[in-house]
């Protein structure tokens, strides 16, 4: 059987899931009723093919058992949990498994209908379905009023549903329930764990062990609780709403076309240097064209001001027929040129230049005029093709900006698609919060009355017995005191004397137990005295034999070593006397061959 369970936060999820179990187990249909509890990383594996292996392996484990698989929904997430909902889907289904075991997965109801829509065939193979529905006031408080007592706490006036504390504890409950946070249980044993620990904290705890605790410190606790979880939700709740922004990549700006090399048109009738020659298409903006060799001109020595052609800065400019005018007034040649009447400034940076069919200078050559004319050329075209590239890249840039920005506004269509998409279904889940929260606070504000109604008629006999027993109480209770007061007189005397003979009996035995552990440990220092310094004598007797046994070893190894040392020499001398006897008789001492 498969089972799948909506629910809350603490309704008891795993308790249902023992429960059936059990039930099950009872009536024979599973071997045993133990529950076999994992999550979702239990069946997602890390790498590809291990997940099929590992959800097989678990269900293996649950055969004849509960399978509980809490938190299913974040099967649907991560990057093998597909593999883990197929693999699931199939052995659900296996011959091996079907009708051996049970399987129970349990989620949040959202989170679990999203799991459901990851497989079509999930949803089908779960036709049973548990919905837990939150806790309501009452029940909340008997699971309170259960774990006090657990822990022998008590709440003054919690017992009587009419009371004060009663009502203001069981209205808190319903502001906490409201919250998106709510615990249920869960939270009503947190609640029992401060109250146990502010039980703990007060003075009010009576002699015989018993805790308890005010209405009003238990009423405080509750609202503590409701003021953190309002807090903590204004918070949680701005974050959950806040929509993550759609991380698009973004394409880099166009890099800036390099600059084309600067050409100019100005002549120098001194120094005539053409321009370099064409550049590959897209030169590098650091490489340098080479240059021609400038021929060098016979001119006789100008003077200040005369056909010196200052580039940007100069003040003498060309007119075009190789004349450099100039502003500072005559030159010293003391001859004023004119400028010629059809004389006009000098157009740089020009998409086209003709070479100049001006009349060249004097003294200029031919083939220096030619070479002039043949760099002007040259820099008209440089500049035409830098002009044409320059053209041709602003079109591609215009062309990529242009796809940029389609680009950029169907991403910003589809944002604002889904921006309203959400804020659709955000307005109409907050429509209906809004209509079950008015159908809810009005069957609340009903039920309410009806309970002050009844607690206010509960109240009213109640006072009326509460009288008619007062007044026979109170003669009772005074006599009662009466008598109680003489007898826990007359038992704290006995008390106190008996006490005070314990004590006496404690302290001469405790006297009596002091010396004699005295006498014990003395004893027994002296023993260990005793024995530390017989020690350390056998180990300064061992450690003076060691050395006199080292120390004899030595010098018998040094006198043998001086033995063998004194007939090594011996012999050494004898067979030297010998070779040089043999020597002295002509043979070799060596080879003993006669030398003579």
């Amino acid at each position: 059987m498969i089972f799948f369970f909506d629910f809350p936060p603490g309704t008891g999820k795993t308790t249902v899931a023992r429960k059936i179990g059990q039930v099950f187990y009872d009536m024979g249909i599973l071997g045993t009723a133990e529950v076999v509890e994992c999550s979702s990383s239990d069946l997602v594996g890390q790498y590809v093919g291990q997940t099929g292996p590992k959800t097989k392996e678990l269900f293996e484990k649950a055969l004849g058992k509960v399978l509980f698989i809490d938190e299913a929904y974040r099967l649907a997430e991560g990057h093998f949990a597909q593999e883990a909902i197929d693999e699931l889907v199939g052995l659900l289904t296996h011959a091996n498994f079907k009708s051996k075991l049970i399987v129970i997965l349990a989620g949040y109801e959202q989170d679990m209908n999203r799991l459901l829509s990851v497989n079509t065939g999930l949803s089908s193979r779960f036709p049973d379905q548990v919905v837990f529905s939150n806790m309501g006031a009452e029940h909340c408080i008997i699971v309170l009023k259960t774990e006090l007592q657990k822990e022998g706490v008590s709440v003054v006036g919690f017992d009587d549903t009419s009371s004060t504390v009663y009502i203001d504890i069981k209205e808190l409950i319903r502001d906490i329930a409201e919250l998106k946070d709510w615990g249920n249980a869960r939270d009503m044993v947190t609640l029992s764990k401060e109250m146990i620990g502010c039980a703990l904290r007060s003075s009010n705890s009576s002699a015989g062990g018993a805790l308890e605790i005010s209405g009003k410190e238990a009423v405080d606790v509750v609202k503590k609780m409701l003021q953190d979880r309002q807090r903590r939700t204004n918070i949680t709740s701005n974050n959950r709403r806040r929509d993550r922004m759609l991380n698009l990549p973004q394409q880099s700006s166009t890099p800036t076309p390099p600059t084309p090399p600067a050409t100019g048109t100005a002549e120098n009738t001194a120094t005539a240097q053409p321009p370099p020659p064409p550049p590959p298409p897209t030169p590098p903006a650091t490489q340098k064209p080479p240059r021609m060799p400038a021929p060098q001109l016979q001119s006789p020595p100008r003077s200040r001001g005369q056909n010196a052609a200052r580039g940007p800065r100069g003040r003498n400019q060309n007119n075009g027929n190789g004349t450099a005018r100039t502003r500072d007034g005559p030159d010293n040649s003391g001859a004023a040129r004119q400028p010629p009447a059809n004389a006009q400034p000098p157009q740089s940076s020009a998409p086209s230049i003709q070479p100049s069919p001006h009349v060249r200078d004097p003294g200029v050559s031919d083939g220096l005029w030619r070479q002039m004319e043949a760099a002007k050329r040259i820099a008209a075209e440089i500049e035409q093709d830098a002009t044409n590239n320059i053209k041709r890249l602003a079109r591609e840039v215009a062309e990529r900006r242009k796809k940029e920005d389609a680009e950029k506004k169907r991403i910003q269509d589809l944002q604002r698609a889904e921006a309203q998409a959400r804020d659709a279904e955000l307005q109409r889940q907050q429509e209906e919060a809004r209509l079950k929260e008015v159908a809810e606070r009005a069957a609340r504000e009903k039920a309410a009355a009806e309970l002050r109604a009844r607690q206010e008629a509960e109240r009213q006999r109640k006072e009326q017995e509460a009288r008619e027993e007062a007044q026979a109480r109170d003669a009772a209770h005074r006599a009662e005191l009466r008598r109680q007061r003489e007898e826990a007189w007359r038992k704290e005397l006995a008390e106190r004397a008996a006490r005070e003979k314990a004590a006496a009996e404690l302290r001469a035995r405790q006297e009596a137990e002091r010396q004699r552990k005295e006498r014990e440990a003395r004893a027994e220092a002296q023993a260990r005295e005793a024995a530390h310094r017989a020690e350390l004598r056998r180990q300064q007797e061992e450690a003076r034999r060691k050395a006199l046994a080292e120390r004899a070893a030595r010098e018998k190894a040094a006198a043998e070593l001086r033995a063998r040392q004194e007939a090594e020499r011996q012999r050494k001398e004898r067979e030297a006397r010998a070779q040089q006897k043999l020597r002295e008789l002509g043979v070799c001492p060596h080879c003993w061959h006669w030398l003579i």
